[in-house]
C-alpha cells in the first residue's frame, strides 16, 4: 500500500473506517505520518450536520431577502418606449421645436421609421441582457453599430451638405442639450434595468446609452433649426456615440 494507492481508495469512495481496518492500510499508516494525520481526520467527522424544518424556515426568514421578478416582457417594453418618448417630449418643451417646419414630409417619414427600426432593434436586445441565459434576437453590437453608422449615413443622404455659420457654438449647444436628454433617459432606464441580472454591465451600459442617445437625436430633431448633413452627423452624432461610450465605460467600471 502506497500513498497513491491510499488516495485512488479514498477518490473511489472508500469508507475511512473500512480502510483503516485493514492490514495494508494500517502498516502503511504506522510509516506515513501524513496519511495517518488524513485518516485522522476522515474518522474524526465533522459531527451531526441535520438541521430540521423549523430551523431551516428560522434561517430562511432571518437570512434571506424576497427576490423581486422582473415585469413581463410587454411591460419593460411599454416602460422603455415611454421613457424615450417622455424624455425627448420634455426637450422638446423646454427647447421648443423650431426645426420641426423645416423637415419635409418625406424627412420626417424617412427619419422617423430609422428611430423606431432603431429603436426595435435596441429593445429586444436591452431585454435579454436582464435575464442570464435569455435567447439573445438582437446582438446588441450589431444594435448599436447601426445606430451610430446609421444616422450619419442618414444625415448625408436627406440633407444638404453645405457649411454654414455659427458651426461650432450652435454645435456644442446641441451636444450639451444632447447629453442632458440621453442621460435623463439612460438614468431612468436604469432603475428599470437593476431590477435584472445583466451579467456583462459593459455592454448593458452601451445599450442604456445607445438608447439614451436615441432619444437625444430625436429630441434635437426636432428642436434644432440646423439641418445641414455636417451640423447633424458631427454635432448631432456626437450627442449619440458620446451616451454610448460613456455608458460602456461605466458599466465596465460597475461590473
Amino acid at each position: 500500500m502506497t500513498c497513491e494507492d491510499l488516495d485512488r481508495r479514498l477518490s473511489e469512495g472508500a469508507r475511512a473506517a473500512d480502510l483503516a481496518a485493514e492490514p495494508a492500510v494500517a502498516t502503511h499508516l504506522a510509516r506515513c505520518p501524513e496519511c495517518a494525520r488524513l485518516m485522522a481526520w476522515l474518522l474524526r467527522g465533522i459531527g451531526d450536520v441535520r438541521v430540521d424544518s423549523a430551523r431551516a424556515s428560522e434561517i430562511a426568514r432571518t437570512g434571506l431577502k424576497p427576490v423581486r421578478s422582473l415585469p413581463p416582457a410587454r411591460t419593460l417594453i411599454m416602460s422603455l418606449a415611454a421613457i424615450v418618448a417622455g424624455v425627448a417630449g420634455l426637450h422638446v418643451v423646454t427647447m421648443g421645436a423650431d426645426g420641426w417646419p423645416l423637415l419635409s414630409g418625406s424627412q420626417a417619414i424617412v427619419f422617423a421609421a430609422f428611430l423606431a427600426v432603431t429603436l426595435a432593434l435596441l429593445a429586444p436586445a436591452w431585454l435579454s441582457s436582464l435575464r442570464p441565459g435569455a435567447r439573445q434576437r438582437v446582438h446588441p453590437v450589431a444594435a448599436v453599430l447601426l445606430l451610430a453608422a446609421g444616422f450619419p449615413a442618414l444625415a448625408a443622404l436627406l440633407f444638404p451638405v453645405r457649411l454654414a455659420e455659427g458651426l461650432a457654438a450652435e454645435g456644442v449647444r446641441c451636444v450639451a442639450g444632447g447629453a442632458m436628454a440621453a442621460a435623463m433617459a439612460s438614468g431612468l432606464l436604469f432603475l428599470v434595468t437593476r431590477r435584472g441580472y445583466p451579467l456583462d454591465w459593459g455592454r448593458t451600459g452601451a445599450l442604456l446609452g445607445a438608447i439614451g442617445g436615441l432619444a437625444a437625436v430625436a429630441a434635437l430633431q426636432v428642436s434644432c433649426p440646423r439641418h445641414e448633413a455636417v451640423h447633424l452627423a458631427l454635432w448631432h452624432g456626437l450627442a449619440l456615440i458620446l451616451p454610448v461610450l460613456a455608458g460602456f465605460l461605466a458599466g465596465r467600471r460597475a461590473g
